[in-house]
């Protein structure tokens, strides 16, 4: 991603999530982007069958996730309550639900955009 001011940030957010990732967020003004109108409408419809369906009749669906989760829920079910290796699979399972969200979102940003 292009390299952004920090220099203009009102304020910082230092968050750290189950995965054990850490993220810092700036807070500043968005730029004013100059955009020249088509004309052109299109609807979206999310949808249950198909992720997104289009005004235009095109229908577009998100790649789906391993089973490698619903494997480690199993395991993490037959575990010790507060042992080091139940720790160890829900830090796993943090890590893979991360990840899906990650790649949710990113289809999302390329399919809007």
């Amino acid at each position: 991603r292009e390299w952004r001011d920090i220099e203009t940030a009102s304020s910082a957010r230092v968050t750290k999530d189950r995965a054990g990732r850490w993220f810092v967020s700036f807070t500043r003004l968005a730029p004013q982007i100059e955009r020249e109108p088509t004309g052109e409408i299109v609807g979206m419809d999310m949808g249950v069958t198909h992720t997104v369906a289009t005004s235009k009749g095109k229908f577009l669906d998100m790649k789906l996730l391993t089973n490698r989760e619903r494997q480690l829920q199993r395991k993490l079910a037959r575990q010790t309550k507060g042992s080091n290796r139940r720790n160890a699979t829900k830090l796993a399972i943090a890590k893979l639900s991360a990840k899906g969200t990650d790649r949710r979102k990113d289809w999302i940003e390329w399919t809007t955009t």
